[in-house]
């Protein structure tokens, strides 16, 4: 199997983009894995799935359970990679790097621009000692925090200029910090606004942006808050440079009216494994929406 770095790499070249999905649960990553292998099926060429675990999933799951549950996958020829996503302390970074996650994002990216460099600079390098092959990430800009369904935008995030990462920003980030991955606010945000009937109403990307930074460097870039945004903007961000995109607020949507769904159907039923079933069935269709839109190209 191919190194991780290897299938960013290929999807940055081919003009498709990797999917990166959220889990806290057992029920959430079997309808994430079962989405992924039903899209890895159908394309063209092999892809591979980037699953993350935020500070909070890590310790509801459990760093070292996360690495023996995707261990098993990959075992079985799966090409799925673990992520420490959003790590905002050095030990936490540390403590997933010794773990035996494939990646980390490094999450300093509500500080300014020279702050942000020096704490990234240093969490690579403390982290490379520990796995000079683990892949790291940075962030560059704020995008609101929390996978949360809102009905504005929350406060700094947004399209305005202020807001949005400079191409020149991103190119004295990746080279004074050797990160591998970059992450910058291009009008996305973290979670999702919605209107009184719950259609999705999140601030439009700046594709062109996207575009720019990555004439500006070779990191391949990464796009956060992927949940909520229109479907043609994902597909142009995604040819436009956005070599992996996070989804992680619709997968908890779906969860949720799994759950719903199966309560109300099943007024008497306490197995969890019965009553869960549904939650993954919904977020198995998410993300197999999710991943026809990022591979249009390969079909």
């Amino acid at each position: 199997m191919k190194q991780l770095i290897d299938y960013i790499n290929e999807a940055k070249e081919g003009g498709y983009g990797l999917g990166h999905f959220n889990f806290s649960d057992l029920e959430t990553l079997r309808g994430i894995m079962a989405g992924f292998e039903e899209v890895q099926n159908a394309v063209s060429k092999e892809i591979a799935l980037i699953v993350g675990l935020s500070e909070g999933e890590r310790a509801a799951v459990g760093l070292r359970q996360a690495v023996c549950l995707i261990q098993s996958y990959r075992e079985a020829g799966v090409p799925v990679f673990l992520n420490a996503d959003h790590t905002k302390s050095l030990e936490n970074a540390k403590e997933a790097a010794e773990a035996g996650f494939d990646a980390v994002l490094f999450d300093a990216g509500r500080e300014p621009l020279d702050e942000n460099i020096g704490h990234t600079r240093e969490a690579v390098k403390v982290i490379r000692e520990i796995n000079p092959k683990i892949i790291i990430e940075g962030e560059l800009g704020f995008l609101g925090e929390g996978s949360e369904i809102r009905t504005s935008l929350p406060e700094g995030v947004g399209a305005s200029l202020k807001n949005l990462t400079a191409p020149e920003e991103v190119a004295r980030f990746a080279a004074e910090t050797g990160v591998d991955l970059i992450a910058p606010a291009v009008g996305n945000i973290h979670g999702v606004i919605t209107d009184n009937a719950g259609a999705f109403q999140n601030p439009p990307l700046d594709v062109d942006r996207i575009k720019r930074i990555k004439e500006a460097v070779n990191s391949a870039l990464v796009l956060h808050g992927g949940s909520g945004i229109k479907d043609e903007e994902l597909r142009a961000a995604v040819v436009a440079g956005a070599a992996v995109v996070h989804i992680s607020t619709e997968l908890r949507m779906a969860w949720r009216r799994g759950l719903d769904s199966s309560l109300a159907a099943n007024p008497g039923e306490i197995a969890p494994y019965k009553l869960l079933a549904a939650s993954a069935e919904a977020v198995r269709l998410v993300v197999s929406e999710k991943l026809k839109l990022l591979n249009s190209v390969l079909y």
